[in-house]
């Protein structure tokens, strides 16, 4: 739910939305999460919604405010002229513990403040959800990276701590540390995980429309939970996989690309590391006051494969000397170089004339899985989502 009334300070609802669809597409790939929004943030439709089927998370984006020493909150929801209604957390709290499959909330304030949503979040916690997070004022592009990473680690099956700390650590990963702090967690149990299923049907993240029903899929909890914790134990061991490697100096791959595709690219970074694979991105990498023109060149010279990504911008003029300084190292050593077409590139795109012959990783595609395919290249071995 983003509610924006029209008599509400304003704020860019646009690219919230924006930045939680983008954020999750790459985020979930191989888990089922259908994302809806309430075309109007009012308490009817999120209360029809919530009648039609199963809704596991409620997203809120808005206006609300808390009261520390009452301990008293509210969110601003929409009334049926448009106007601002203010909903307590208490009444707030009956419309969602009403509906038995909602086990977490989201709350992202759009006001300035210190955690203005936190009582509406405490008392959501208090009054029977399993886990709540409640967010203080920060950039568009921060939630959907924080709201990415959560919740595909959530319903991947780690628990609750650990999607938590997950998202906090992307964000420091990404250049956003000091915006780890705006986030706050609250509930019971949170050190298990929120969903023990071992692959999510149809999971909806906030209420809207109904155009995905949820399949049903019968599982003993046994085989669950054994899965489930499979999964988290893989990711923990992904993750130990990369300290070692950081540690060590070892990178996999040299992510070469366009200033102009810098975000997409940063975002395949997070998913090779998520899949225990170091990329070496130059904006990671290249420490403040030092010549980056040597530093380059000594990485380019020890790493044992590079990825050239292509998007819409076409190739850059020094990823062009970036490229053939590595194809000599190709030449010598026999390492792969692997172009790679992101989501905006042309239908045709125009690649340099010695990447022409090679095999390309398409990311306009879904099938083959182009990060299966990218990781592949990189190591040789042919990479399992599993």
């Amino acid at each position: 739910m983003i509610a924006a009334p029209s008599d509400a300070a304003p704020f860019d609802a646009g690219a919230y939305r924006k930045a939680i669809e983008e954020g999750l597409r790459p985020a979930v790939a191989g888990i089922r999460v259908a994302v809806e929004f309430l075309s109007e943030p009012t308490e009817n439709l999120l209360r029809k919604r919530l009648s039609q089927g199963e809704v596991h998370v409620f997203h809120f984006i808005g206006h609300g405010r808390s009261q520390q020493a009452a301990q008293y909150g509210t969110v601003v929801f929409q009334d049926s002229t448009g106007k601002s209604r203010s909903v307590s957390a208490p009444y707030l709290a009956t419309i969602l513990k009403s509906h038995p499959t909602l086990r977490a909330a989201f709350l992202q304030a759009c006001d300035d403040g210190d955690d203005p949503l936190g009582q509406v979040a405490e008392a959501l916690a208090t009054q029977g959800l399993a886990a709540t997070v409640s967010g203080g004022r920060v950039d568009a592009q921060v939630v959907g990276l924080f709201a990415s990473q959560f919740y595909s680690m959530l319903f991947s099956g780690a628990s609750v701590d650990a999607a938590f700390s997950g998202a906090k650590e992307a964000l420091v990963t990404r250049g956003h540390s000091s915006d780890r702090a705006r986030f706050r967690l609250r509930g019971h149990d949170t050190a298990a995980p929120l969903f023990e299923i071992a692959t999510v049907p149809a999971a909806t993240v906030d209420a809207g429309s109904a155009d995905h029903p949820p399949a049903t899929i019968v599982q003993t909890p046994t085989a669950v939970a054994i899965q489930a914790a499979a999964r988290v134990a893989q990711a923990e061991a992904y993750a130990r996989q990369v300290q070692q490697k950081q540690a060590a100096g070892a990178f996999d791959v040299f992510l070469c690309h366009n200033w102009a595709d810098k975000s997409a690219v940063k975002k395949i970074a997070l998913q090779l590391k998520a899949r225990g694979i170091l990329p070496w991105l130059d904006e990671w990498e290249l420490p403040p006051g030092q010549p980056w023109q040597q530093l380059l060149e000594r990485q380019i010279g020890s790493i044992s494969s590079a990825a050239v990504f292509v998007g819409g911008a076409g190739v850059g003029p020094w990823q062009e000397q970036e490229l053939y300084g590595f194809l000599r190292e190709f030449v010598s050593r026999h390492s792969p170089v692997i172009p790679v077409l992101l989501t905006d590139a042309p239908d045709q795109p125009e690649l340099p004339i010695f990447l022409r012959a090679m095999t390309w990783v398409d990311f306009r595609l879904s099938d083959p899985d182009p990060l299966d395919r990218l990781i592949w290249g990189i190591t040789g071995t042919r990479a399992s989502a599993e």
